[in-house]
């Protein structure tokens, strides 16, 4: 009998020894218990001494094969953050408790995870040390809740979304012209917190290098296959694909330091265009914030100022042309009221 209603019966222990020589014969053609747990205690141990020996050069013998060789760091660090790479944390750190001692470092892991990746972020700049509260799946969580985590947008509660209540953001190019500017956010703990308030939106800081689209790729691919997960790397990236489009909006926050771009502006723009490409998003959670953009765009003046720099002040030439018109009309005015006055 099958289920949980008959297990354990007396009657029926014969067929349970059936059902466990099935699953053994299921399982050993793949991997034998004993084996799965070698894999695991092997790379794990590994994966814990390159991060000591990386927060202490103390521990880097003579001839080592992995710092003795410069590809070999970017090479782990784009394999550490891939989705099939992932070691469960509970396994990593109960090898930690077991195996390092005070004399051969002194940090937590978390500590020691976050200095090891602190290069994948932004140069002088620690990831978010809050990151310790949160329950980490593996290593590729723990990125995320650094990066992200603790958010205001990520607290606030969203529905999820149909189709007609979706509302597209314009570009960043677009909405300078309809007088909104660009800044800088000077404290942020994370990526996410995106603000708008009277016409500036302040963004904080993405620093931009070769294995950026890499993480935000397994971010995004976790967020996707993780259930009840909340959805605010993805949310944040369809966020930036709205309005970075060209190379002349990623020279926009390049201006303002909000994108620190190691690599072209061309390729920063395309790597965010198809980033979120055959991805989905139930719960956006920059709905409120797009909606109050886009009502401040509607307001007479940025309507008419963009279509003033669209239309007329698109080229030096157009902007000479409708200077000349503005003070010839001026004289025109000024000499007509001399004449009425006379």
């Amino acid at each position: 009998m099958l289920g949980p209603f008959h297990y354990n019966q007396l009657h029926l222990k014969p067929t349970q020894k059936i059902k466990l020589r099935y699953l053994h014969e299921l399982i050993s053609p793949i991997m034998s218990m004993d084996e799965f747990i070698k894999v695991m205690v092997i790379d794990g141990c590994f994966i814990i001494e390159l991060f000591c020996k990386d927060n202490n050069d103390e521990l880097i013998g003579e001839n080592d094969p992995i710092f003795g060789v410069n590809c070999m760091m970017s090479m782990l660090t784009h394999d550490l953050i891939l989705l099939e790479n992932q070691i469960p944390w509970l396994v990593l750190e109960s090898l930690f408790k077991k195996i390092i001692t005070p004399d051969h470092v002194n940090l937590p892991l978390i500590t020691l995870v976050t200095n090891f990746f602190n290069s994948l972020f932004c140069r002088g700049v620690e990831i978010c040390q809050e990151v310790h509260k949160y329950e980490n799946l593996h290593i590729l969580d723990l990125l995320r809740n650094s990066l992200g985590l603790p958010s205001s947008i990520a607290k606030q509660e969203t529905n999820t979304l149909s189709n007609d209540e979706w509302q597209v953001l314009p570009s960043a190019t677009i909405l300078v012209e309809a007088g909104i500017k660009f800044k800088k956010a000077e404290i942020s703990n994370n990526i996410l917190d995106i603000k708008f308030k009277n016409g500036v939106m302040e963004i904080p800081s993405l620093f931009i290098q070769d294995d950026t689209e890499s993480l935000f790729r397994n971010l995004i691919c976790f967020e996707q296959c993780l259930p009840f997960c909340e959805e605010v790397i993805n949310s944040y990236l369809t966020f930036l694909d709205y309005l970075i489009n060209s190379r002349k909006d990623v020279e926009i926050f390049s201006k303002e330091k909000i994108i620190e771009n190691w690599i072209d502006n061309e390729e920063t723009a395309v790597f965010l265009n198809r980033i979120v490409n055959d991805t989905s998003v139930d719960r956006f959670y920059y709905f409120d914030l797009v909606n109050e953009v886009n009502k401040y765009c509607q307001r007479r003046w940025p309507r008419y100022r963009r279509v003033l720099i669209h239309d007329y002040f698109r080229h030096p030439w157009a902007f000479i042309s409708v200077s000349a018109a503005a003070i010839l009309l001026i004289l025109t005015i000024v000499q007509t009221i001399f004449t009425i006055i006379k």
